[in-house]
């Protein structure tokens, strides 16, 4: 059968991965409106603490202070707001690098904002002046970056057009990327195209710093897979949240007794199924919930009250079984194990994911 010709060609079907790409711009769209919806609702006076917040982590961070050349953007009312920290950036000596949008896709080097800065083609957007000198991307030490969505993998969805990925690809690979959000745009995860969206190493938010880390590692045995958990517990020193995740029966229960024995937990540690959650006295208190009986059905008003109570008031340890139940109200910062079969025997593959910044140092269980 001949082709029918357009006067374009002959009719070709989308390849799978033009269809691959066509969904991934479908889903990012929606999350997109989504992130900018909970940004747009923020009150001014609540932004403006929340900028504070956000402002005190950046100059706090050591990658941040370490660098002599920074890349920002000059914000528009709707985002985190960095005019006060490119003034403090110049002022301190660093040379400040902000985005060509209009003309050319580069970055040109700041001075003095107010004499800078000119009117973009996009509007309420300014950007500086052909007469700045250029930075190339790779001589810049820290990016600090705008988005509309982000998750705990350091994902990023801006508006669209892809100019700050196209950056990070010329970027030294020892320079630091970050970006700087609120908390409500943060997802658990966001859908991204792996051969070109770049991720960030951190996201700075009012909340957290969140810094996602995977360590992963194997056990021989319940009794190796109880001794790796006192590893992980050995650090634990103030409040902490950790969630566990794996199939029935992989040994949940026995992590969680090799964690509390390292806290002096001596009491006898079972899984609280059908009451839900347990608790135990060592050098902190512990709060043990376990989400098996409420499967993928949310929790009853009562015991969700209970569970969030739990996880932002308790002063102590909370583990929580089954945590992949509790998406819809685990906070995204709480790392997670993650325990899987291996081999059909006792053999163990044990995963530990880390979102915070402040919970890196947990990964030297696997060192």
């Amino acid at each position: 059968m001949m082709a029918l010709d357009s006067g374009q060609g002959p009719f070709r079907p989308p390849s799978a991965a033009e269809e691959g790409a066509s969904k991934i711009r479908e889903q990012k769209a929606a999350v997109r409106r989504q992130g900018r919806r909970a940004r747009q609702q923020l009150p001014a006076h609540l932004r403006r603490w929340k900028d504070e917040r956000i402002s005190q982590s950046v100059l706090a961070s050591e990658r941040v202070a370490q660098a002599s050349t920074v890349c920002l953007y000059w914000s528009l009312p709707e985002e985190v707001g960095t005019h006060s920290l490119i003034r403090h950036f110049i002022e301190e000596g660093k040379r400040v690098a902000l985005p060509c949008h209009s003309t050319e896709e580069a970055l040109r080097l700041v001075s003095d904002p107010e004499r800078d800065l000119i009117a973009a083609r996009s509007p309420g957007l300014l950007e500086p002046s052909p007469q700045c000198p250029l930075v190339p991307p790779e001589t810049v030490e820290a990016f600090l970056l705008p988005g509309v969505a982000f998750d705990v993998h350091g994902h990023r969805i801006g508006f669209g057009g892809g100019y700050f990925d196209r950056v990070l690809a010329q970027r030294d690979p020892a320079s630091f990327a970050a970006a700087l959000a609120y908390d409500c745009q943060m997802f658990r995860e966001i859908p991204f195209h792996p051969g070109y969206d770049r991720p960030v190493e951190q996201i700075f938010t009012e909340e957290n710093v969140y810094a996602f880390r995977r360590s992963e590692g194997a056990t021989q045995d319940a009794e190796a897979t109880a001794s790796l958990a006192q590893r992980l517990a050995e650090p634990v020193a103030r409040a902490f949240r950790l969630g566990l995740v794996g199939p029935l029966g992989v040994g949940k229960t026995t992590f969680i007794r090799g964690f509390l024995a390292q806290l002096g937990v001596r009491q006898a540690v079972t899984s609280p199924s059908f009451v839900l959650m347990s608790e135990y006295e060592g050098w902190l208190p512990v709060r043990h919930i376990d989400l098996y009986r409420l499967g993928e059905q949310p929790p009853v008003e009562e015991d969700l009250q209970m569970f969030l109570e739990t996880i932002f008031e308790f002063p102590g340890v909370v583990l929580v079984e089954w945590a992949n139940f509790a998406h819809s109200w685990l906070p995204l910062w709480v790392p997670q194990v993650f325990l899987e079969f291996q081999d059909g025997g006792d053999r163990r593959r044990v995963i530990l994911e880390t979102y915070s910044l402040q919970d890196l140092a947990l990964h030297r269980m696997f060192s």
